[in-house]
């Protein structure tokens, strides 16, 4: 969908701390690639130690007015 991500400065350290290359935007904005950053993001929490089930449905579901309202998401690998 998108090919790049915008990341505020504050972030920049866990770029940095996870290896993902960044280009400078502004002073306060980061340009990253999508599939860079994502791939970093997971690949490090693995390594981290946290486990990723794929092919999972999750339920968001909320109550409002008294009613139980939300949708629901597929996610998988792809």
């Amino acid at each position: 969908m998108f090919n790049k991500v915008v990341v505020q400065n504050e972030a920049v350290d866990v770029l940095n701390d996870l290896k993902i290359d960044y280009e400078c935007y502004d002073n306060n904005y980061y340009v990253v690639d999508a599939i860079e950053s994502a791939s970093g993001l997971i690949y490090n929490a693995v390594k981290a130690g946290v486990s990723i089930f794929n092919l999972i449905n999750v339920e968001d579901v909320m109550i409002r007015d008294d009613r139980i309202d939300g949708s629901c998401y597929k996610l998988d690998s792809r």
